[in-house]
């Protein structure tokens, strides 16, 4: 190649021998075309990333002004005798730590309460856990386990679903790696019978016991 014949034009400049040494004799040299890593450069946590987008003081100001997870936290405390109808269900489930209100988590994972996180911040939730270069634009499925790790709201696959659907970057660079079907090649009409027969032609086929083929 091309490349091959620069290098060997390059290499001609020097007085050496090319001894050659198979890839698996170069353990030992492995390490040393290595770049040095950092050892005080910090781990790079999920959490952090998610939890960037919030902050404790924001998410209980957030929860306030929220109508719908107002009416929660004052149903919780027993001054309002109604609760929202898209949180009759989690009801049970539902308690406010921290000033902060929360869901129990019965997934088998490490974390114990779920952040429920209001309407005017679901976006950035989404963004974060999609568009974000750790992120790497994942599917449905896998957005959606993500975000559940730490949060919750309702209907929350149906925003995932749609903020996934609707993505604009995952819209021009995931195109469907399946074949888009040929046309039909239509067949004109006869103008008289038996003028075009179809025929299936199958066989051979084995002789039966009876002789039949």
């Amino acid at each position: 190649s091309a490349r091959l014949v620069r290098w060997s034009l390059r290499l001609q400049e020097y007085d050496m021998t090319v001894v050659y040494k198979s890839g698996r004799k170069h353990s030992d040299a492995d390490c040393l075309s290595r770049a040095p890593v950092d050892a005080s450069t910090d781990a790079c946590n999920d959490d952090d990333i998610l939890l960037s987008a919030l902050s404790a003081s924001c998410l209980a100001d957030q929860q306030c002004a929220d109508l719908e997870l107002r009416d929660v936290m004052e149903f919780l405390n027993g001054s309002n005798t109604t609760a929202p109808r898209a949180f009759r269900r989690v009801l049970p489930s539902l308690c406010i730590r921290n000033g902060l209100l929360v869901k129990k988590n019965f997934a088998p994972n490490n974390t114990q309460y779920l952040i429920v996180v209001p309407a005017s911040l679901r976006n950035e939730i989404l963004q974060a856990s999609h568009d974000e270069p750790t992120s790497g634009h994942l599917d449905i499925a896998h957005t959606l386990a993500r975000i559940q790790e730490t949060y919750y709201w309702p209907r929350l696959r149906a925003d995932v679903t749609h903020y996934v659907r609707t993505c604009r970057a995952c819209q021009r660079r995931k195109v469907p790696s399946t074949k888009q079907a040929g046309f039909l090649m239509p067949i004109r009409p006869p103008t008289r019978p038996f003028q075009q027969i179809g025929m299936d032609m199958l066989g051979p086929f084995p002789r039966s016991n009876s002789g039949n083929k």
